[in-house]
């Protein structure tokens, strides 16, 4: 996979599609700077507040196989609950 592969290539505005790598920081560090708690949350590190789910396979590798995705286990608060 390239860096930069595209979520979708026949977007109507394909200047405006995010790689995965660009979701996922929106979503944990983006979210945690909008909450003022980029401190404490949006990564993995000693410290910081762990909520995350292990998935079966690496969606930065290969975007297009997201929805054939599993979840393997999830954490909230450094905490196991699947």
């Amino acid at each position: 996979m390239r860096p930069k592969e595209k979520f979708r290539v026949d977007a109507n505005r394909p200047e405006e599609c995010l790689t995965v790598r660009e979701a996922l920081d929106m979503y944990t560090l983006g979210g945690a700077y909008a909450a003022m708690q980029e401190h404490r949350l949006g990564r993995l590190l000693p410290g910081y507040q762990a909520d995350f789910v292990l998935l079966d396979k690496d969606i930065c590798s290969s975007p297009r196989d997201l929805l054939g995705v599993n979840v393997l286990e999830v954490w909230v608060a450094g905490q196991r609950k699947l």
